[in-house]
């Protein structure tokens, strides 16, 4: 049925993201209808509701819009993306994969990311974690705070989980994986757009340090990602804790 069997699914969900019009929601209960239905999004995604409604089963047509909506250049650019993660070292998680993080499932249902692209140990996704978050420019007794804390997550082999922003966020997370802990990167750009500090790398290479992103692999830091990403960091953590939020800033939306 269609001309992008080759395509792998990830790079299809990356595709429905990157269309203007398909709203998250949207994009999980049509890929969860169509893996109850054993039919691969590739298979028909671009695909033109004539077509689709001759290939997929009946009480599938409210899906046949938005499968619709996806142009072909949108697919090829997706395609595109997907192997530069891969290339780069990174790897694709979708929302229907086993080692999709459970804890953000359940917690988001249908708001959950559809996709998310990683570089490190997936294996930390699993582990339960104590989400530390605050001001970018934080007091010295938020900095310190930040740091015992994270410093106690190592000692107690639980992960720490933060976006990756200056002042709470890095202090936790380089507190935690000074101190022998492990820490999870929530950023809120795409994965070949972050630009996190040199020594990141040193870490996810042994294994300490993961980087998530749930964003179009190129697309730049936006107010709207990062608030977006909060909810996924809540979702994953077991305990959160919000060091300086201030009175406007992300940390407390």
């Amino acid at each position: 049925m269609s001309d992008h069997e080759e395509i792998p699914e990830s790079a299809c969900i990356l595709a429905m993201l990157m269309t203007p019009g398909i709203g998250v929601v949207t994009l999980n209960r049509v890929a969860s209808a169509l893996k109850e239905s054993k039919t691969p999004l590739r298979a028909v995604i671009g695909q033109t509701p004539n077509v689709l409604r001759k290939g997929l089963s009946a009480g599938l047509e409210w899906t046949f819009e938005p499968l619709a909506r996806c142009e072909k250049a949108t697919i090829d650019r997706a395609n595109f993306l997907y192997q530069r993660v891969l290339q780069t070292g990174g790897q694709w998680i979708a929302c229907f994969d086993s080692d999709y993080p459970v804890a953000v499932r359940h917690a988001m249902d249908y708001n959950a990311p559809p996709l998310l692209t990683v570089y490190g140990d997936t294996e930390l996704l699993t582990q339960s974690g104590v989400a530390i978050v605050g001001s970018r420019d934080p007091s010295e007794r938020g900095l310190i705070l930040a740091e015992e804390l994270a410093s106690w997550c190592a000692n107690n082999e639980r992960p720490v989980i933060s976006g990756g922003a200056q002042g709470i966020d890095i202090t936790a997370h380089h507190a935690a994986l000074e101190n022998g802990g492990k820490t999870v990167f929530f950023i809120p750009e795409g994965a070949l757009a972050y630009k996190g500090p040199p020594w990141v790398q040193d870490f996810i290479d042994s294994g300490k340090a993961i980087v998530v992103s749930q964003s179009i692999p190129d697309l730049e830091w936006t107010t709207s990602a990062a608030l977006t990403r909060n909810r996924t960091i809540t979702a994953q953590a077991q305990l959160l804790a919000v060091i300086d939020p201030g009175q406007s800033g992300g940390s407390l939306r």
